[in-house]
C-alpha cells in the first residue's frame, strides 16, 4: 500500500522522536496546520514542504510519498537540470495536481482535438509510416485522456500535471536568436492541465497565473507578465498570459510559460463534456499552461546568479540539489 504524505510526517516525526510543537518553532510552520497535516486534513504548502522535509531532514520526494530513500543525501543531484526538474513537478502535486506520465507520440485525431493540428502541422514531426505525431507539448496527451468522456460534476475540476520531452521542428526559424537553449528540437517541461466548468474556469485560470508566478518568485528569476491581444494568440484560446524570464547573456526576455483559457473550444473538438446535477450534458472548459519550459529556466539561472564566488543557487532548490554555490 502507497505511503501518503500523512503517513510520512507522521513517521518522519517518531523516529526523529519529534512533536509537532517542536517541528513547528524548528521549522516556522504553524503548529495547527502540522496537526491537520498529520491528520490528512489539508494538503500542505510548497514551501511548508521544504521547511518541514529541512527540519526533520528528510527528502521531500519521501516525505510526499515517493518510493525512494528517506535520507535527503541520497537523493542530491550534481546535475542541476534535474533539480530544476523536481522542484516544480512537486510543487504541482503540493498544489493538489495529479501527476500523469503521457505518451510522446500521438495520432492524428488527438492533435486535431486540441488544435494542433491542422494549425501547427509544419511544426510537429511526423513519422510517417505509422500517421503518428511526436507531441509538441504535454496538453496534447493529457487533454486527450478526456476525450469523448462525460464526467460527473463532482468531478470537477480536475488538475492534471506531466513532465515530458516535447518535440518542435521550429520550421523557418533561423539567426543567432535561435541558437542555444533559445530554440530546441527537443526539450523538457512541465506542463499543467485543467478541466472544469465554465463558470469556474476564469478563477482556475487565475489560479494556474499564480502558481506559475510562485514558482518563477521562488526561482528569484527577473519575469514578466505579457496578456497577448488576439492576433497573438493561437486560434484555439480565449485569453493567454505569458511568462517571460530575463536573459543577462542576451539582453532580452525569453519565454518560459504561456497559460491559456481555451473556453470550450477544444472541449468542443474533444466532445469532453460533465453531467450537471440536474442531469444536463453541458461542454468542459479547458485550460493549460507550462510550469516551466525547463531549458531556458536553467540558462537563465546561471546567468543571471553569478556572483565573483562562484553561481548561487536560489534557495528554493538547495534542499533538491544539495548545495547552494557552483563554484
Amino acid at each position: 500500500m502507497k505511503s501518503t504524505f500523512k503517513d510520512r510526517l507522521n513517521e518522519a516525526l517518531y523516529q526523529r522522536k519529534m512533536s509537532a510543537a517542536e517541528l513547528s518553532k524548528l521549522s516556522g510552520v504553524n503548529e495547527g496546520a502540522i496537526s491537520q497535516y498529520r491528520k490528512g486534513e489539508y494538503k500542505a504548502t510548497q514551501r511548508n514542504l521544504e521547511k518541514m522535509a529541512q527540519t526533520l531532514n528528510v527528502s521531500i520526494a519521501w516525505l510526499m510519498g515517493a518510493d525512494v530513500p528517506m535520507n535527503p543525501l541520497n537523493l542530491v543531484s550534481p546535475n542541476i537540470t534535474d533539480d530544476v526538474v523536481t522542484f516544480p513537478v512537486l510543487g504541482c502535486i503540493a498544489a493538489g495536481y495529479e501527476e500523469i506520465m503521457p505518451p510522446t507520440v500521438v495520432n492524428a485525431a488527438s492533435g486535431y482535438g486540441t488544435g494542433q493540428l491542422p494549425d501547427k502541422e509544419g511544426q510537429m514531426y511526423h513519422c510517417n509510416l505509422d500517421d503518428l505525431y511526436l507531441i509538441p507539448t504535454a496538453e496534447v496527451p493529457v487533454t486527450n485522456i478526456y476525450r469523448d468522456v462525460i464526467l460527473d460534476e463532482k468531478q470537477l475540476p480536475i488538475k492534471n500535471c506531466a513532465y515530458t520531452q516535447c518535440f518542435r521542428r521550429e520550421a523557418g526559424s533561423y539567426g543567432k536568436d535561435v541558437r542555444g537553449l533559445n530554440r530546441l528540437h527537443e526539450f523538457s517541461k512541465v506542463e499543467l492541465v485543467r478541466i472544469d466548468k465554465p463558470e469556474h474556469s476564469k478563477q482556475s485560470h487565475q489560479e494556474m497565473l499564480d502558481h506559475v508566478e510562485g514558482l518563477l518568485k521562488k526561482l528569484e528569476l527577473p519575469y514578466r507578465i505579457l496578456r497577448l491581444c488576439g492576433g497573438d494568440m493561437s486560434f484555439t484560446a480565449a485569453l493567454c498570459f505569458d511568462f517571460e524570464v530575463y536573459s543577462e547573456a542576451q539582453k532580452r526576455w525569453l519565454e518560459v510559460s504561456s497559460v491559456s483559457n481555451f473556453d470550450t473550444y477544444q472541449a468542443n473538438r474533444l466532445k469532453c463534456r460533465y453531467r450537471t446535477a440536474e442531469k444536463k450534458t453541458e461542454l468542459c472548459h479547458t485550460l493549460n499552461g507550462s510550469a516551466l519550459a525547463l531549458p531556458r529556466i536553467v540558462a537563465a539561472l546561471l546567468e543571471n546568479n553569478q556572483t565573483p564566488e562562484g553561481i548561487r543557487i536560489p534557495k528554493a532548490l538547495v534542499p533538491y540539489c544539495g548545495f547552494d554555490m557552483i563554484d
